[in-house]
C-alpha cells in the first residue's frame, strides 16, 4: 500500500473514529442521521471506488468529487459547530464544547486532503509521462 493512500486511510479512519465519540454531536441535525453518517463516512466510499477503478474518466470524477466533499464536510461541522455555541450564548445558556471534536474531524480532513493531494499529482505525473511517450 503506497504512503499517499496509508494518509488517506488514517483520516478516513479518523473520520468514523469522531462519528463515535461521546460528545460529539450534532444538535442541529437530530432528524438527519443518514446525513450525518455520510459526512463521516464518506472517505471510505471514495477510497474504495478508487481502489477499484484507479485510473480513467471515472477516478477523475471521483478525485474532484474528493475535494468537493472533503471542503463540503469541512463547512459543514464549521459552522454546525459554531451556530451551536452562538445560540447558547445568546440564549444564557452554557456554550456546547465542540473544540476538541471539531479539532479532530479538521485534523482528519486534512490528512486525508495531504493524500488525495499527493495521489493526484502522482496520477498527473503518470499521466504526463504516458502522453509524453
Amino acid at each position: 500500500m503506497a504512503a499517499h493512500n496509508i494518509l488517506k486511510f488514517i483520516g478516513a479512519l479518523l473520520l468514523v473514529i469522531c462519528l463515535t465519540l461521546p460528545d460529539w454531536r450534532f444538535y442541529s441535525l437530530d432528524g438527519y442521521a443518514l446525513f450525518v453518517v455520510l459526512l463521516f463516512t464518506w472517505p471510505f466510499l471514495t477510497l474504495a471506488a478508487l481502489w477499484r477503478k484507479p485510473r480513467g474518466s471515472f477516478s477523475l470524477a471521483v478525485r474532484i468529487l474528493e475535494v468537493l466533499l472533503m471542503a463540503f464536510s469541512m463547512i459543514v461541522i464549521w459552522f454546525n459547530t459554531e451556530i451551536t455555541v452562538a445560540f447558547a450564548e445568546i440564549f444564557g445558556m452554557a456554550p456546547q464544547e465542540h473544540e476538541f471534536g471539531r479539532d479532530i474531524v479538521f485534523a482528519a480532513v486534512g490528512l486525508y486532503g495531504v493524500g488525495a493531494i499527493w495521489s493526484d499529482v502522482l496520477s498527473m505525473q503518470r499521466w504526463r509521462m504516458l502522453r509524453n511517450s
